[in-house]
């Protein structure tokens, strides 16, 4: 029998998902605004030291500090959505997948533009 964060605990696997589904979106959001700075920046190469730094130092940061922020973040809202809300149902549900879904547009924003400031700066 194990406690609130053993791995058979439902609550803990769904936790375990969220962070993995923010790092993940993240990483992806890095490497794709990444292949973008670096197609349309005529001074850029993809063959540099700088690529090298960006895409492999870049994406393991993008994924501990934007993947979990944004996990925190939706943990955070889906439990004041819960509190807030006294008898869940279909209209619940729908409105934390509608939160969950603007959330990850915010993720993959907020990774672009942390992408672009480290593209900028590393000019």
């Amino acid at each position: 029998m194990g406690g609130p964060s053993s791995p058979g605990n439902p609550i803990s696997k769904r936790k375990s998902q969220q962070k993995q589904t923010a790092a993940w979106w993240a990483c992806v959001a890095w490497i794709v605004s990444g292949i973008y700075l670096f197609a349309t920046t005529a001074a850029a190469s993809f063959f540099s030291i700088r690529a090298l730094l960006f895409f492999f130092v870049g994406t393991f940061a993008a994924t501990m500090v934007i993947g979990s922020a944004a996990s925190l973040v939706e943990r955070s809202m889906i439990r004041l959505l819960t509190t807030m809300i006294r008898s869940p149902g279909l209209k619940a549900a729908a409105f934390a997948s509608a939160i969950r879904q603007l959330l990850l547009v915010a993720e993959v924003a907020v990774a672009y533009l942390a992408a672009q400031l480290a593209f900028n700066t590393m000019a």
